[in-house]
């Protein structure tokens, strides 16, 4: 998931669970990535990801262009705690929180130089151990040190020694801070739950990879709709799916249309009018998605053109169709072609680029807001 929009980043399920933790799934998760953003990447893991065949993976990784960044949980064992018991006492210091400021209920110290584990490891890194208080959720697990000092550690592995342009990188409170903000996964792995991925619905795994997409692409549509639309509306901004159902997407309106357009009355005493018609506008004021550049050779093209001379060509940056027709739907008249003969809409031929191309074409236009729009108002 990223961490600055927190959309969805995975791998489809597969029988293999442990894909994603392995490299062709940190593969796959990077090729989600838009290209321009693959240069510097922070990537941060719970426990799980403490294995050699993933960190020696991040490590290749890095190029001259490219810089890999990582900071994964570690499982303690008897060598850990060894080390951790020579740590001297003023070699802790406090903590930080997201915000900066520190405090004296959490402790951090590296513990890079005494730990004997680091020999079978990757050269680059690090070991940074943290203690708290146990809370009485963890007094049944707790271990003999950390019975007999009181502490309860954690420890976190990284390859990160220091970060350019980025004062106090390299401190051991300013990492553990870093890697701590990874804990909002755990937020967005429940909404993924509550959009569906609680539970597959089938025996299948081509069903249940089916299910998981259409599961993330819900999550993803959400999370961007908090951000884009309902970034300054305090009981919205971070609300839960089901919060969202209950204020926004279960909408008490009527949808009519009038005069070719559609209306959408809501009532005035509906609490979240006014936050459901500034999110409706935000969103509908953004700019259409250019398209993408197509993957054929330029002599595919010169070829599908020869092939079809006469079919549509056009592209949102060259020329869009004027709306006509019934709602305003986009419509065009395939050159030489009688209208009376079934072809009115110039469709090309079936399983063409240039087929694909006039459809998504005639979708966009027929729910951009220039030829399609939905009013709202508030019904008294």
């Amino acid at each position: 998931m990223s961490a600055d929009t927190w959309p969805c980043c995975c791998d489809p399920v597969t029988p293999d669970r442990t894909r994603s933790l392995t490299t062709s799934g940190s593969s796959v998760t990077r090729s989600q990535l838009p290209v321009a953003y693959r240069r510097k990447l922070l990537i941060r893991v719970d426990g799980a990801g403490a294995t050699h065949e993933l960190l020696e993976h991040l490590e290749q990784m890095n190029r001259v262009w490219r810089s890999v960044r990582f900071t994964v949980g570690w499982t303690i064992t008897a060598a850990d705690e060894t080390a951790i018991d020579r740590l001297p006492a003023d070699a802790w210091t406090d903590s930080l929180h997201q915000d900066g400021t520190a405090t004296s209920d959490a402790h951090v110290a590296e513990l890079t130089g005494l730990n004997t584990r680091l020999a079978g490891w990757t050269g680059t890194l690090r070991l940074l151990v943290r203690r708290t208080k146990p809370s009485a959720r963890h007094v049944k697990n707790l271990t003999e040190l950390e019975k007999r000092t009181g502490w309860r550690y954690q420890i976190v592995a990284t390859n990160i020694t220091r970060i350019a342009g980025v004062p106090g990188s390299h401190q051991p409170q300013w990492l553990d801070a870093l890697h701590r903000a990874h804990a909002g996964v755990e937020d967005q792995v429940r909404h993924a739950k509550a959009m569906g991925l609680r539970n597959l619905p089938s025996k299948a795994w081509t069903v249940n990879r089916g299910w998981v997409l259409t599961c993330n692409i819900a999550a993803d549509l959400t999370a961007w709709m908090r951000l884009l639309g309902l970034h300054d509306q305090a009981d919205l901004a971070h609300a839960e799916p089901g919060t969202l159902r209950y204020r926004l997407l279960h909408l008490p309106g009527r949808l009519t249309t009038h005069a070719r357009r559609r209306v959408l009355s809501i009532p005035e005493t509906w609490p979240w009018a006014d936050a459901f018609t500034l999110c409706w506008q935000r969103l509908t004021l953004l700019p259409l998605a250019t398209r993408p550049a197509e993957s054929c050779t330029y002599q595919q093209k010169a070829a599908s053109r020869a092939r079809r001379p006469h079919a549509p060509t056009a592209t949102r940056g060259d020329h869009t169709p004027e709306p006509s027709g019934q709602n305003g739907q986009a419509e065009t008249v395939r050159q030489g072609a009688n209208p009376s003969d079934g072809s009115r809409l110039g469709e090309p031929t079936k399983n063409t680029p240039q087929a694909c191309q006039f459809r998504i074409l005639k979708l966009s236009n027929f729910y951009s807001t220039k030829n399609s729009t939905v009013d709202t108002k508030k019904s008294p």
